[in-house]
């Protein structure tokens, strides 16, 4: 736990200096800047941290990671109303937001650029192509069930992740990733009021919300069972991140479950 604790402390200075690269006096005026993912930097780092990375580098992959994530959730803040229909604060807003996003997708291809990683540059060009190929289909309603839309909106908000963790990291470790940060998704539209899945199902009956709470809680009790399995029985899983993973599980999922039951 030590170890976790002297590491918190680096992650958190990680993150303010992320924070600092994407400070912009003008738009941080008008826009209420997207929050930085912590579970994408702290399982980045943790992961990191056990591998003969230079600490540099290492930065840089975790640094153009978020600034990508946050440069794709500023553009998911942007509605799509008419501008004809929008107030010109709103108007203004809207392209300021677009701008943020640009800004920051700008400072991760400079970053990358610096320490000359042009593969990494190119994991995360095909990963927003296919943020954005699904967004569209989201956008058309291109999904046929309740399931096909669940795993579109996880495809959505995890794949870049998924996709640097495969770049970086052994098979077991990029994977690990990709079930943990599925199943916070997943978490997260379970105990928020205004979920995204909400946001997207309109005019829900009380049957629809009861088949959509036990579809998302059969997928947590799968990702569940899926990341037990590995932590028992892959043991060329990195050790500190191994105990991150155990400090997750027992935070976000075995205490909560211990509360509801209770």
């Amino acid at each position: 736990m030590i170890v976790l604790a002297m590491l918190a402390n680096e992650i958190k200075q990680l993150k303010q200096h992320i924070e600092h690269k994407m400070n912009h006096k003008y738009v941080d005026i008008y826009i209420q800047r997207p929050l930085i993912n912590d579970l994408t930097l702290e399982l980045l780092y943790y992961a990191t941290d056990d591998i003969s990375s230079e600490m540099e580098e290492a930065h840089a992959h975790i640094t153009a990671t978020i600034l990508v994530q946050t440069a794709l959730n500023a553009h998911e803040l942007v509605r799509n109303d008419e501008p004809r229909l929008m107030a010109d604060e709103e108007k203004k807003e809207k392209q300021l937001l677009v701008l943020a996003g640009d800004y920051y997708s700008g400072l991760y291809y400079l970053l990358l650029s610096e320490i000359q990683d042009v593969k990494m540059v190119n994991v995360l060009a095909k990963g927003i192509q296919d943020v954005n190929e699904k967004k569209m289909q989201l956008y058309y309603s291109e999904y046929s069930s309740l399931d096909d839309f669940i795993e579109l909106l996880l495809h959505i908000h995890t794949t870049i992740i998924t996709c640097v963790s495969s770049y970086l990291f052994q098979p077991t470790v990029a994977n690990m990733i990709k079930n943990i940060v599925r199943l916070h998704f997943l978490l997260q539209e379970v105990h928020q009021e205004n979920s995204l899945i909400d946001s997207h199902l309109e005019h829900q009956t009380v049957q629809c919300k009861e088949r959509k709470l036990q579809t998302i809680r059969t997928h947590i009790d799968e990702h569940v069972q899926s990341i037990e399995k590995e932590l028992i029985y892959i043991d060329t899983l990195p050790h500190t991140f191994t105990r991150f993973v155990r400090c997750f599980l027992n935070n976000e999922v075995y205490d909560i479950s211990a509360a509801e039951e209770g």
